[in-house]
């Protein structure tokens, strides 16, 4: 299993704080904070519109 390093965090319109890797990756990491482990996991609907743009939100 590949490891990723935790590029930034960010709230979504949920209010929850998400960590994303990269805009381009389709890797969206959720900190579990009773486990104090990173969750990550593919979202098969990311595009590449936010690729380039660091401050997008993976939609």
């Amino acid at each position: 299993m590949k490891n990723y390093r935790i590029a930034k965090s960010t709230l979504d319109d949920t209010g929850e704080s998400k960590f994303y890797y990269n805009p381009c990756d389709p890797i969206v990491c959720e900190l579990n904070s009773a486990q104090s482990a990173a969750i990550c996991r593919k979202k098969l609907n990311v595009g590449s519109t936010n690729c380039g743009d660091q401050n997008s939100l993976i939609k």
